[in-house]
C-alpha cells in the first residue's frame, strides 16, 4: 500500500511539474483597455498569424496565447465603437520562441506595447 501511495504521489508531482513548465513556456499577449471608449475589435498580427480580440470594455483585459513559428513584430490595429482607429507596431520575437509575454495597453490616443 505504501508503494502505491509513493507511485501515485510521484505521478502527481511529475504531472504538476509538466503542467507548470507548459504554462511558463506559453507565449501570451494581454490587451488592456485603458481608454474611455469601448473597443469593438483589436487585431494583432505576429509571425504571420492574426489574432482577434473583440468587445473589450473600458478597464477590462483579455489574454490569448500565440505561436512563434518565424520571426516577426507585433502589428496592432484597434477599432473603437465610434469607428476611430489606432495602429502601432512594437517588439520582435524570434524562433524558437517560448515564454514570450506581450502587454498591449490601449489609451484614447495610443497603443503602448511592451514585451519581456
Amino acid at each position: 500500500m505504501k508503494n502505491k501511495i509513493i507511485i501515485l504521489a510521484s505521478i502527481i508531482i511529475v504531472a504538476a511539474t509538466a503542467y507548470g513548465i507548459t504554462l511558463k513556456a506559453q507565449n501570451r499577449m494581454t490587451v488592456t483597455n485603458n481608454s474611455a471608449k469601448h473597443i469593438i475589435e483589436l487585431t494583432i498580427q505576429v509571425c504571420g498569424k492574426k489574432y482577434i480580440f473583440k468587445d473589450i470594455a473600458q478597464n477590462k483585459t483579455q489574454t490569448q496565447s500565440f505561436i512563434v513559428n518565424n520571426d516577426g513584430s507585433f502589428e496592432v490595429e484597434c477599432t473603437f465603437k465610434d469607428q476611430s482607429t489606432l495602429t502601432q507596431n512594437f517588439g520582435y520575437v524570434t524562433t524558437p520562441g517560448y515564454g514570450n509575454k506581450a502587454s498591449i495597453k490601449i489609451t484614447d490616443e495610443s497603443i503602448i506595447g511592451t514585451q519581456n
